[in-house]
């Protein structure tokens, strides 16, 4: 974590309680960095399903100086300062909990096909609810625990803690299910 960065030290001073609801998500981020590779000799492995709610993405912001002239930003925008992360927790897991059904539901897969699904590490708790709702929560690896929230590298860190516990295997049927900033919600599927 960078001081001076968009996390510390601003969203560590905390002036009042009710600022919690926008800066409780920052205590628990971590670092990574991945990459996908797809090769092209197996093209027809992998499904992908994509949702958008842009007009959710005020709830998870890093506003840059002068960013009132490109977008009409909410009242939630901004609330810790330019270039500094705010992020409505609770808002972003109301509506992963409506619209996560949803995308898994428009990928036609049959969940008793899947070995394991791996999701995105914002909260166990909540990702643990929203697989037992859609029949899934047996099936899901969270790697929390071990990694907190490593955002976009939440399922690749996962994949790679799966397998060398022996819980991701080749042949496995793997389901991928995530929702972001922004919003986004996407599932993906292949053979390991």
């Amino acid at each position: 974590m960078v001081e001076g960065g968009p996390l510390y030290p601003a969203n560590f001073a905390l002036k009042h309680r009710e600022q919690l609801e926008y800066t409780l998500p920052s205590f628990t981020i971590g670092e990574a960095a991945t990459a996908t590779l797809l090769l092209p000799h197996e093209p027809d492995n992998f499904q992908f399903t994509f949702h958008s709610k842009p007009e959710l993405a005020d709830l998870c912001t890093i506003p840059v100086s002068g960013y009132e002239s490109f977008c009409r930003p909410g009242d939630g925008v901004g609330k810790l300062g330019i270039d500094q992360f705010t992020a409505f927790g609770s808002q972003l897991h109301e509506h992963l909990d409506r619209e996560l059904p949803k995308v898994l539901k428009s990928t036609g897969i049959n969940i008793d096909d899947v070995d394991i699904v791996f999701v995105h590490t914002s909260s166990k708790t909540e990702w643990q609810r929203y697989g037992e709702g859609s029949g899934i929560g047996e099936k899901i690896y969270h790697a929390y625990g071990e990694v907190g929230n490593v955002v976009s590298a939440s399922i690749p860190a996962a994949m790679a803690l799966g397998k060398t516990e022996r819980r991701l295997r080749r042949s496995d049927r793997v389901l991928c299910w995530m929702g972001s900033a922004g919003m986004s919600f996407s599932t993906n599927n292949f053979i390991f």
